[in-house]
């Protein structure tokens, strides 16, 4: 394992960086200093965690101290940033090896967030289950990427579910809202909402295929559109036009999904294991039950 970083190690660092002519960088002097960077990011995100730690031990003794109101006002963010380094400290404290890691420069606070995020609605029994695997977390997290760092820790959230996580797509039906409001400044009509896997992999699917369709009909007059206002117009076609059945495919969340699913075959059968292999198209992921239900349905088309 690489050496914990000291400021002996990043002053350095942060000199050769400060000396740099820029027009007379090359792609790899630059990919170099950025490396540099990652490393005093490292340092910095490790400095903060080991301050918000003592901020809370101040706060177990004083009640008057609350960690994420003075990192807010002495750091310049948003409360939710800082609440969210407070999770971070939490987070650590159950998998302690990633500290470790980020210590050293070898993963990233972006890491650290993925765990986080995965773990973020689990009862601390699940948590604990997930954090038992930290020796494996700390592996995976120091040879991959945050994105697919992600993705394979949802996997292990997965895991602690006995039903596959048909338990956590009930949990997550509960949670599902949506509102509306008006923006006073520019007055046009805001909409927020969070939809379990299962009806939003459906949703999600749906709004794609009316953008094709607004495509081939050239309803969109040639004119260019961002991918964020072909939504909206697409959310529009599906709510406003009485000819689109849209809400049959919807409201049921047993319903086919109107996407492509890949999946390998040991865990459609026996169900997640280490190396599953499941792709919605999307960020979406959904619970092995529901592939299977979709398998009844679907075209399956082999692939080797």
């Amino acid at each position: 394992m690489s050496p914990a970083l000291h400021a002996t190690s990043i002053c350095p660092i942060v000199q050769k960086i400060d000396s740099l002519v820029l027009h007379e960088l090359t792609t790899e002097s630059v990919r170099q200093a950025l490396e540099g960077l990652a490393m005093v990011d490292a340092w910095i995100e490790s400095q903060k965690l080991h301050l918000t730690r003592r901020l809370q031990e101040l706060a177990a003794s004083s009640p008057s101290v609350v960690p994420a109101h003075v990192i807010a006002s002495a750091s310049g963010v948003t409360r939710s940033e800082a609440k969210r380094g407070v999770a971070r400290v939490d987070t650590l404290s159950l998998v302690p090896q990633l500290e470790s890691a980020l210590s050293t420069g070898a993963v990233s606070i972006a890491h650290v967030d993925a765990v986080t995020q995965a773990m973020s609605h689990l009862s601390p029994t699940d948590k604990q289950k997930v954090a038992s695997q930290g020796n494996w977390i700390n592996m995976v997290a120091s040879h991959t990427t945050p994105d697919n760092f992600a993705r394979a820790v949802r996997r292990a959230v997965q895991q602690v579910y006995a039903d596959s996580g048909l338990t956590q797509l009930e949990q997550q039906r509960r949670r599902t809202f949506l509102r509306h409001w008006v923006d006073r400044d520019s007055g046009m009509v805001c909409i927020r909402g969070e939809f379990d896997p299962e009806s939003g992999l459906q949703i999600v699917g749906r709004l794609q295929n009316t953008v094709d369709r607004l495509f081939r009909e050239g309803s969109v007059n040639g004119e260019p559109r961002s991918p964020d206002q072909l939504r909206a117009l697409s959310l529009c076609a599906l709510v406003l036009d009485s000819s689109t059945n849209s809400a049959d495919h919807i409201s049921s969340a047993y319903a086919r999904a109107d996407v492509s699913v890949v999946v390998d075959l040991k865990t459609l059968q026996t169900g997640i294991h280490r190396h599953s292999v499941i792709h919605t198209g999307t960020d979406i992921d959904i619970p092995i039950d529901t592939i299977r239900r979709i398998a009844c349905e679907a075209k399956i088309i082999p692939i080797v």
